[in-house]
């Protein structure tokens, strides 16, 4: 009799309440799933799914929109990472459908769920959280703060770069409380950036923000805020682009800036149609005395570089004399030399046996994180991409699964938690009796799906 249930159902032909209960309880796997895909099937049938010895049954009943909700609550404790990875996909997708005409149980019931998901142990679940609430301005407010303040890069920036519920005095705190280079670039490209904001990302001195904040045209910057930026540029050759470059520059402005800036940005300068007479006055003279000097083979002290461009009649020229040879070829550092070597110079040293552990670990030891992830990309045959995304999560799991793709030995686990990824000592998974993988081949092999 219950085989010719399951073949009725397996046709997609209707079968009763009764005999559904009876399939949940089938001892095999796959009418189960088939099961808990099931969109007309009674939600009793669902929630009794949702504790399903197999993983694979929880994951299917996690994705079912048709799950009830007290179902999804079960299961954002689940002890399966993948559940809760399919749960958050899910939740995340529907939050933003609540209406405020929703049955108000309901509707705080997926929010007790989205809290929890936003403490998810596994970065990848509050990233999901993260990318699928960024834009969306009626997020709960307090998930969005839980979420720009997470440690995981990955899981704070979406919402530290676009989400509307984050106030400026919320960006402001996150800064002053000590936050990192990618979140304070972050929160510098944001669409809106107003000048509260923009003075806090300047009292970090962090370059690369303020590099970012420059270059965001919609970013509004105090006139006192732009000088104090311009007064601590000069040895920031970064810098000077975004600034020569800056909407509604002032004259003075453009002023300070002849005097350092490189020969090709001093060009835009004397371009910018905004400036007064005096300013134009002051950018064409300083050209002038480059020239002047270039012409009587002066050194002309321009600390900043920029990039190259062609050489004409008018291009400044250095004189400085250039350093005599010593004879003999110098002979590269490791460091130096590593910094050349390309994927296909990894790979044929692979090909030839030459890439082993010791060859990483050094590598480490010298700085050299460039070389160690293509290294670990060339042997894992993994994309280099993915290769970055696992180190830049610090994610214990997914670095120990990384280095078993690339068939390392597990004696290596420490060292590259600490040195590649830069995992907290406290957080780190050291490798079972010094000597072997601490997790299981599935294990591993899940969390690099993770990353696919």
């Amino acid at each position: 009799m219950l085989e010719k249930i399951k073949s009725r159902f397996l046709e997609g032909r209707p079968i009763s309440y009764e005999e559904s209960k009876e399939l949940a309880a089938h001892h095999d796997q796959s009418v189960r799933e088939r099961l808990a895909q099931s969109h007309n099937v009674r939600k009793e049938i669902l929630y009794f799914l949702a504790d399903d010895e197999e993983p694979s049954v929880r994951q299917l009943i996690a994705r079912n929109e048709a799950t009830p909700r007290p179902a999804d609550a079960l299961l954002v404790h689940d002890e399966d990472a993948g559940v809760r990875t399919c749960l958050a996909e899910k939740i995340s997708r529907l939050a933003p459908s609540l209406s405020a005409e929703e049955r108000a149980d309901v509707r705080e019931l997926t929010l007790d769920i989205l809290e929890e998901l936003a403490k998810d142990q596994i970065p990848r679940v509050r990233q999901i959280l993260s990318e699928a609430l960024k834009d969306y301005a009626d997020a709960p407010p307090s998930i969005i703060n839980r979420l720009a303040r997470d440690t995981e890069l990955l899981v704070s920036a979406p919402v530290l770069e676009f989400s509307p519920v984050l106030s400026d005095a919320d960006l402001i705190e996150i800064i002053k409380d000590g936050t990192g280079t990618g979140q304070l670039t972050a929160i510098s490209s944001r669409s809106e950036v107003r000048e509260p904001v923009s003075d806090a990302i300047f009292d970090t001195r962090d370059r690369k923000a303020i590099t970012t904040l420059l270059a965001n045209d919609s970013a509004q910057i105090r006139e006192e805020t732009l000088d104090g930026i311009i007064n601590e540029a000069k040895p920031v050759t970064e810098w000077h682009e975004p600034l020569v470059h800056r909407p509604l520059l002032t004259s003075g402005a453009a002023i300070r800036l002849a005097e350092y800036v490189a020969d090709n940005m001093l060009r835009v300068l004397g371009q910018r149609k905004e400036l007064d007479e005096k300013a134009l006055s002051a950018v064409q003279a300083e050209v002038g005395r480059r020239l002047a000097q270039s012409a009587n083979n002066e050194d002309i002290p321009s600390p900043a570089t920029g990039p190259k461009v062609e050489q004409d009649a008018k291009a400044v020229k250095s004189a400085a004399p250039k350093p005599a040879k010593k004879p003999g070829k110098a002979k590269k550092s490791k460091k130096t030399r590593n910094a050349e070597i390309s994927m296909g110079d990894i790979k044929k040293l692979h090909a030839s046996g030459k890439l082993k552990a010791g060859d990483l670990v050094r590598a480490l030891d010298d700085g050299d994180r460039r070389f160690v992830k293509m290294a670990l990309a060339v042997r894992s045959e993994l994309p280099i991409r993915m290769v970055e995304d696992i180190v830049g999560s610090r994610d214990p799991r997914a670095v120990i699964a990384l280095l078993w793709k690339a068939n390392l030995q597990a004696t290596i686990i420490d060292d590259m938690q600490a040195k590649l990824a830069k995992i907290a000592k406290r957080d780190m998974i050291h490798p079972e009796g010094g000597k072997d993988f601490p997790m299981t081949d599935d294990d591993m092999a899940w969390q690099l799906e993770m990353y696919l």
